[in-house]
């Protein structure tokens, strides 16, 4: 996934990934390169909940509340 994502291929990506969390739901970097895939394609709610599952698998990775906060301030500014 995270391969595809440097190429710009999202949507693969985003298929990848999801086959990932598929197989092992508790793989919180699945979560969060996902959500970075999600947000780069524009669909913002979608990626937050990413993160936020992020932040509750890996709540000691500070890298979940600062892309929380990001995304939260991206959809107050009128985001998707």
């Amino acid at each position: 996934g995270v391969a595809l994502i440097r190429k710009k291929e999202l949507d693969k990506a985003i298929a990848d990934l999801n086959e990932s969390i598929k197989l092992n739901p508790k793989d919180a970097s699945a979560y969060f390169n996902r959500g970075n895939a999600l947000e780069m394609k524009g669909s913002l709610s979608d990626a937050l909940s990413d993160f936020r599952t992020f932040a509750k698998l890996s709540p000691k990775d500070p890298d979940g509340p600062a892309a929380i906060a990001r995304l939260e301030g991206k959809i107050k500014a009128g985001g998707r």
